[in-house]
C-alpha cells in the first residue's frame, strides 16, 4: 500500500478533523487502556492511509443501534480513551474502516486491520472460562494458526483478534475466507460444555464489535482485554494455508463477496464431510456452476473442479468430469439455494457449518414500519374516542376525512378490545364526557315540560354509566339512546 507524504497526511487530517468527547459532570472514563488497544489494532504510527472508524451505541432496551461518531482510525484510541461510559448504554466500532460515510457496513469499506472470532458462553454451565481459552490459544499453532494477539473477556464470552497487515476491501472476500477458517478450525477445538463459535459474526468482517472497557447491559459487567502479542497476520499467506485454497488461490481472485459465497461455501462442505459417491457428479456440477456464476471462465472452473474432483476417495475420471459439464458450460445454469442444499443433503448443522442456508426475508425498514404502526395507533385512538363519545360512523368518517369501511373495520377489531388502546382511566373519562352530552341534551328537550323527570333520569344515568363495564358501555350505541327517556 502506498506510503503519504506529510502534506497528503494532513490535508486528511484537515478534511477528517476529529471532535473529541466533551468531560461529564460524573464522567465514567472506559474501564481497561483503549488508547493502547487502538493504536496497536488500527496500527496509528504507520503512515499508510487511515480511514474512518465508526462508533456506534444501542441503549438498554433499544432494537437498533445508532451512530454517535466518525473518527479518524489514527486517533481512535485518543478519542476513545476520552469517551464518558454509560452504565446503560452498549458501545460499539466498526470492524472495517470506512471513506469517512457513517456506516459500519461493506458499503463504504476501503481496509481492514483484524480477524475477529467470537466464542459465545451464555450456557450457565460455562465454567473455568480462562482455561478453555488457553487451552485453544495453546493448541491453534498446532492447526496452522497462530496465537491471537488479543483475547478479549465481552461479558457473555470471549472474542479472539488478530492483529493483520492492513489489507483493502478489494481484498474482502479472502479476509471472510480467513475469518470463517479461523471460526471452524476454533469451533473444532471446543470441547467444553456451553461454549460456541458465532459464525455469523466470523462472516461478517464489516459488522460492529463490542468496545472494550464499556458495559455490557445484559451480563451486568464491563468487557476488558489482554494483548498476547504484537506480531501482525499476513491474510494472503493465511488464506494460502485454508484447504483446498492453497492450489486454487487464482480462482476466485475476480469475484466479489456476494457471488463467491456459494463458491466458497460448496469448497467448505468438502472439509465438513467427505462426499458420497452418489453425490460426485451433481457435487461437480453446483461447483462447476457457482465458479461460473463467481465470474470464472470455463477453463478455470473447469480445472477447479478437476482439482478438487483429485481429492475424493473415488474420484471420477477426467473425461467423465468434462462430459457431465459440457451442457453446463454452454448454458450456464444458476440455481438456487434450495436447489443445492436438495441435491447434496446439506443438514441444517452443515449449512450453518459452511455459510450456506437460506435466510428469512429481513425487515427494509424497521424505523419506517414503527413509525406507520404508530401513526395507524393514533387514528385508530380517534375512531374509537368518537364511536364511544355516540358519533355514528357516517359522522366519524365526515369528520375526521377517513373512508367509511376503514371506520367500521376499526370499529369491529376494537368493539370487545379497548383495553389495548385505551387505560381505564381514559375510559372513564370518556364516560364521563357522554353523560355531560346526555345532561346537555335532556335539558334542552325535558327542562320546561318535566323537570321532575328529567333530574330523575339523570340521575339514573350518570349512576349507572359511571358503574358499567366498558363492553356495556360500548355496546350502549349512540347518544340517541341515552337522551331518549324511560316510560313512566
Amino acid at each position: 500500500m502506498a506510503v503519504w507524504t506529510a502534506e497528503e497526511k494532513q490535508n486528511f487530517r484537515n478534511a477528517h478533523p476529529c471532535i473529541m468527547p466533551v468531560c461529564q459532570p460524573n464522567h465514567n472514563s472506559p474501564h481497561a487502556d483503549l488508547k493502547a488497544y487502538f493504536d496497536n489494532l488500527f496500527n496509528a504510527d504507520h503512515s499508510e492511509y487511515k480511514g474512518m472508524v465508526t462508533v456506534a451505541t444501542i441503549k438498554e432496551g433499544a432494537p437498533t443501534p445508532t451512530i454517535v461518531a466518525v473518527v479518524p482510525a489514527a486517533e481512535m484510541g485518543t478519542w476513545a480513551s476520552k469517551m464518558h461510559v454509560s452504565p446503560r448504554t452498549n458501545y460499539y466500532y466498526s470492524k472495517a474502516q470506512h471513506r469517512g460515510s457513517a456506516t459500519w457496513g461493506m458499503d463504504g469499506a476501503f481496509c481492514y486491520n483484524a480477524i475477529y472470532v467470537d466464542i459465545d458462553a451464555h450456557n450457565a454451565d460455562c465454567i473455568d472460562g480462562d482455561t478453555t481459552i488457553n487451552a485453544i490459544c495453546y493448541a491453534l499453532p498446532d492447526e496452522g494458526i497462530p496465537t491471537p494477539n488479543v483475547v478479549e473477556l465481552s461479558g457473555r464470552g470471549y472474542h479472539l483478534i488478530w492483529y493483520a497487515e492492513q489489507i483493502a476491501a478489494s481484498l474482502n472476500w479472502m479476509v471472510e475466507a480467513v475469518s470463517a477458517h479461523f471460526a471452524q478450525t476454533i469451533q473444532g477445538l471446543l470441547n467444553a460444555n456451553g461454549y460456541c463459535v458465532d459464525t455469523s459474526y466470523a462472516r461478517n468482517i464489516a459488522g460492529l464489535t463490542r468496545i472494550p472497557g464499556t458495559r455490557n447491559t445484559a451480563s451486568g459487567t464491563y468487557s476488558s482485554y489482554q494483548i498476547l502479542h504484537h506480531s501482525r497476520l499476513d491474510i494472503p499467506k493465511a488464506f494460502d494455508s485454508i484447504p483446498h485454497y492453497k492450489s486454487n488461490a487464482y480462482s476466485i481472485s475476480s469475484t466479489n463477496a456476494t457471488t463467491s459465497k456459494r463458491l466458497e461455501a460448496l469448497l467448505r462442505l468438502h472439509i465438513v464431510r467427505p462426499i458420497q459417491v452418489s453425490q460426485r457428479d451433481v457435487y461437480c456440477l453446483h461447483l462447476f456452476s457457482a465458479a461460473q456464476y463467481a465470474g470464472m471462465s470455463n477453463q478455470d472452473a473447469l480445472a477447479l473442479v478437476q482439482s478438487v474432483n483429485h481429492s475424493f476417495d473415488v474420484p471420477l475420471s477426467e473425461r467423465e468430469v468434462e462430459c457431465y459439464l459440457s451442457s453446463a458450460a454452454r448454458k450456464h445454469y444458476k440455481f438456487t439455494l434450495s436447489r443445492v442444499i436438495s441435491d447434496l443433503d446439506i443438514a441444517l448443522s452443515e449449512q450453518e457449518a459452511i455459510g450456506l442456508h437460506t435466510r428469512g426475508k429481513r425487515d427494509s425498514n424497521r424505523a419506517r414500519n414503527a413509525r406507520v404502526a404508530a401513526k395507524r395507533q393514533k387514528r385508530d385512538r380517534v375512531i374509537m374516542r368518537l364511536h364511544l363519545l355516540g358519533l355514528s360512523p357516517t359522522a366519524i368518517a365526515e369528520k375526521i376525512k377517513h373512508a367509511y369501511n376503514t371506520i367500521r373495520s376499526v370499529i369491529r377489531k376494537y368493539t370487545n378490545r379497548l383495553s389495548e388502546i385505551f387505560s381505564e382511566k381514559e375510559l372513564h373519562n370518556i364516560r364521563k364526557q357522554r353523560i355531560r352530552a346526555a345532561v346537555a341534551a335532556l335539558k334542552a328537550t325535558f327542562q320546561k315540560s318535566k323537570p321532575y323527570i328529567l333530574c330523575l333520569y339523570v340521575a339514573l344515568s350518570a349512576k349507572c354509566c359511571l358503574n358499567v363495564s366498558s363492553r356495556v358501555f360500548l355496546a350502549l350505541g349512540n347518544t340517541d339512546t341515552l337522551i331518549k327517556p324511560p316510560g313512566i
